[in-house]
């Protein structure tokens, strides 16, 4: 455990004190300690996961969404208990939002609100309706057809 390093470096002591820990809960599940090494194996899973959301973002800054969207989903997927899942939901807004892909984007304000992620929600509501006035803007629609 306290060989694993800042979530910007090498993950491997990281794992290995995660696989430590999983041996001794299993084999000594009664322990006193339990507690103590259920809060570390948490506190290394967001690490993790954190680690994981900070290569999302380089990629959405890269403009290689889909190898940002691939981090989240993995993060999503493996890290579901962790505090970090409602960040990574709304950098996989932010994705969408680059990507322009509207549907997507309230899809994911809409899982804001069931994990309730007030704060990120309201964050990237504000971003979305900014971004999706000015693409309207730049893209005038047509106006609807009405038949006789």
């Amino acid at each position: 455990y306290m060989l694993s390093p800042r979530k910007d470096l090498d993950q491997k002591y990281t794992d290995k004190a995660l696989r430590e820990y999983q041996l001794f809960l299993d084999d000594f599940p009664t322990s006193e300690y339990v507690e103590e090494a259920n809060k570390k194996v948490m506190e290394l899973r967001s690490k993790k996961a954190e680690k994981m959301l900070d290569n999302a973002y380089i990629y959405r800054k890269l403009e290689e969404y889909n190898a940002a969207l691939k981090y989240i989903d993995m993060l999503l997927e493996r890290y579901y208990d962790t505090e970090v899942v409602k960040q990574a939901l709304y950098e996989k807004g932010r994705v969408y939002l680059d990507k322009e892909d509207w549907t997507m984007v309230r899809d994911i304000l809409k899982k804001l609100e069931i994990v309730k992620a007030d704060k990120e929600r309201e964050q990237l509501n504000e971003e979305y309706e900014a971004a999706y006035k000015e693409y309207l803007e730049d893209n005038p629609q047509p106006s609807p057809v009405v038949e006789k």
